[in-house]
């Protein structure tokens, strides 16, 4: 696991949403929001986004720090990531991870 900063942005609304989910669970503070590459469409990359214990991250999986609050990038979304952001807010959808 490689402490990084600023592969990936998140915003404090963003973060203030996982840190709330967080906890819920047992031993909140042990939990890190995950971000995986798990596809893509044209030039455009699908991801997914969930809590789970930061103990469980790989020796290539980097790891960044917004305030309490662990983001592990598993190793082969590194490059996909870099300069994104996650956040959370409204649009015509409704309310959702952006």
């Amino acid at each position: 696991m490689n402490v990084v900063e600023n592969v990936v942005s998140i915003s404090e609304v963003a973060r203030d949403m996982v840190v709330a989910a967080r906890s819920s669970q047992e031993g909140a503070e042990s939990y890190a929001l995950w971000v995986e590459v798990t596809g893509s469409n044209g030039p455009q990359y699908s991801y997914e986004l969930y809590l789970h214990p930061l103990e469980y991250a790989s020796p290539g999986d980097l790891v960044q720090h917004h305030d309490d609050l662990s983001v592990v990038i598993v190793a082969d979304s590194v490059d996909k990531l870099r300069g994104a952001s996650i956040d959370y807010g409204g649009g015509p959808q409704g309310e959702g991870w952006i």
